[in-house]
């Protein structure tokens, strides 16, 4: 099985993380984002994927050229200005002569691709689309739908519009007989322009609702809540299963049990002193110093942080080459995602 990835856009929501590197390439649990991904598609025997790339896509090129992952091909399909959702696919999709895949590189998801595919083949869809249920969909692309198939698309409704809380879940199976019905070209999007054409030219889509978790990560509070989702044991990376071990460890650290409150993520060659508390639910990135008298608990440090002595952290997300000195307690916030007047702090380069 072939899939695309959209991966070109500029992720202006998670600014300032995505001021120097791309969306797709920050780092959930010290791999790229992107990485997780494909390592999820790869274990339902997706072998081929191209990556749609635009915004910074030297750095999403130079990583996979130089860091291979088993069992997958992948091929590049860049936009010189962007394409939207529709446009990118029809640059990427032209030599594809089987049904493939599409997806969104910013959600996490728990959807069984091998079931979605049986469900397509079962209702003779022309595409399919994968949905999720949330309780405020004005953020969202809207999906009315009966007996399994989409009648109509209202993206962003208002309050007063919603009729359906069911929303494009970033996850779709396509027919390569729909690609001519999206233009050459031009910035095209499917959700306004492709999707209301194949319903009104008589093509089946079919809405498939069989998803057990899904979250975008769409600003750094989501981008928080999917490392603690993870340590949670909520959303299952392929190599790490936080139900069955609460803490991993990469090799060649320094780090003391009894300074650690799990569930923590540690990266390679990091160093916590006898005397910090790190966790619960925080993830320590390569090359990391946490020195006596800390606190890092509900956070994220990227690669080569520092948090210096005596140092409170917790809701943060710290990038790399940040030093703290002599800021205890100013960057406290609790974590808590039903509480939208609590803010994550970032520590970036950038500020």
């Amino acid at each position: 099985m072939k899939a695309i990835f959209l991966v070109g856009g500029k992720g202006t929501r998670l600014r300032p993380l995505t001021a120097k590197i791309p969306k797709p390439m920050v780092p959930l649990m010290n791999k790229p984002l992107l990485v997780r991904n494909l390592e999820r598609v790869v274990q339902y025997g997706v072998d081929e994927v191209i990556l749609c790339t635009g915004y910074k896509s030297s750095m999403i090129e130079s990583y996979f050229m130089k860091n291979k992952i088993d069992g997958l091909q992948i091929r590049f399909a860049f936009e010189d200005s962007p394409l939207g959702t529709g446009g990118a696919i029809k640059n990427a999709a032209q030599d594809l002569t089987e049904e493939f895949f599409v997806f969104n590189a910013d959600i996490l998801n728990r959807i069984d691709l091998r079931q979605m595919a049986r469900f397509h083949k079962r209702m003779k869809a022309d595409v399919t689309i994968a949905v999720t249920s949330v309780e405020d969909p004005s953020s969202y692309g809207v999906i009315e739908q009966k007996n399994g198939y989409a009648l109509r698309f209202k993206e962003k409704p208002r309050l007063s519009e919603i009729t359906s809380h069911f929303i494009n879940a970033g996850v779709y199976l396509f027919k390569p007989e729909v690609l001519p019905f999206i233009e050459d070209g031009r910035p095209v999007s499917l959700e306004r322009e492709v999707f209301p054409r194949l319903l009104a030219e008589g093509k089946k889509i079919a809405v498939y609702e069989n998803n057990s978790y899904w979250l975008d990560i769409g600003n750094p509070r989501a981008y928080l809540q999917a490392h603690k989702d993870i340590l949670d044991g909520k959303y299952l990376l392929p190599k790490e299963n936080y139900v069955k071990n609460s803490l991993y460890q990469e090799g060649n650290s320094t780090v003391p049990l009894s300074s650690i409150r799990e569930p923590v993520y540690l990266g390679q060659n990091v160093h916590i002193s006898l005397k910090a508390i790190v966790g619960p639910y925080a993830c320590i990135g390569d090359d990391c110093i946490i020195d006596a008298g800390c606190v890092v608990q509900y956070s994220l440090l990227w690669n080569k942080v520092h948090i210096k002595k005596d140092e409170k952290i917790s809701g943060a997300i710290i990038t790399p080459d940040c030093r703290l000195f002599d800021l205890q307690d100013v960057f406290v916030r609790d974590f808590d995602v039903q509480e939208p007047d609590k803010s994550v702090t970032l520590l970036t380069q950038v500020l």
